[in-house]
């Protein structure tokens, strides 16, 4: 019943002696000078442990992420799996378990835990990092856009880049470009960004408008002035030419805005 030492962790060994067994002999006042020791003065103890290369984590890692990552898988790439080396762990049933970081956008650099259970109990974790590639296109300026100019087809075109490497928000589709205007100037091969783009404004202070309000089925429309400029959707000041009163409106086009009632 006397515990002479604990029993190594995995992959380590502990020597014992006759000094150590002694010394604890006699902690428990068990000692005796007639005592005697049969055996080798040593003993070496290694508990019995399973090792888990870093390949073998790195494959599952890999197959792991696979099943999560949200992009198209044939634009997808995972490169450049980094695992810190080998793992030892006491013998028994293994079960390995990865978790990305939490609110991963599963691009460029990604960590990920690795944790290892022995018959159910938590044994060892681990963090590895990963390189996801995904390329899709983005739109890049293909000639000079100037402040508050109007972009054209000729001004952007299509280029596949590694999202990783470009910013959350790209524009990526021709659509989302063209017909809006530069709210500063763009230089060739830069990536447009949403906040680089606006739409124009349909309406400008002075315009002679139709104003437009609908309720219980009627429709009422009267004439008025825009008294400040306003894209789509903008709610702003008009005057109702009728009244002469100052309402607010939203833009519907360049003809019409809409009272919200």
């Amino acid at each position: 019943k006397v515990v002479v030492a604990k029993a190594p962790i995995a992959g380590q060994t502990r020597v014992i002696d006759r000094k150590q067994i002694a010394l604890r002999l006699k902690q428990h006042k068990l000692y005796s000078p007639y005592l005697t020791f049969s055996g080798p003065e040593s003993v070496s103890v290694k508990q019995k442990t399973i090792r888990i290369t870093a390949k073998t984590i790195e494959k599952q890692i890999r197959n792991d992420l696979w099943k999560k990552i949200p992009w198209n898988r044939k634009d997808t790439r995972i490169t450049n799996i980094r695992v810190r080396g080998d793992v030892e762990l006491p013998d028994g049933k293994l079960a390995v378990v990865i978790e990305p970081k939490k609110n991963t956008d599963y691009l460029g650099a990604v960590p990920v835990q690795v944790s290892f259970r022995i018959n159910g109990t938590l044994k060892k974790r681990v963090w590895a990092n990963a390189h996801i590639e995904v390329m899709s296109p983005v739109v890049v300026v293909n000639k000079p856009i100037g402040r508050y100019q109007a972009i054209e087809a000729g001004h952007v075109k299509l280029v596949k880049m590694d999202l990783s490497k470009v910013p959350s928000n790209a524009v990526k589709h021709i659509a989302d470009a063209v017909g809006k205007r530069a709210d500063r100037s763009i230089f060739p091969n830069s990536v447009l960004r949403t906040d680089y783009i606006d739409s124009p404004p349909l309406v400008n202070r002075g315009d002679l408008v139709t104003i437009v309000a609908q309720t219980s089925g009627i429709t009422i429309t009267t004439r008025g002035i825009i008294k400040a400029r306003g894209r789509k959707g903008d709610r702003i000041r008009v005057i109702n030419v009728d009244s002469n009163k100052t309402i607010y409106a939203r833009v519907v086009d360049s003809t019409t805005v809409r009272v919200d009632i």
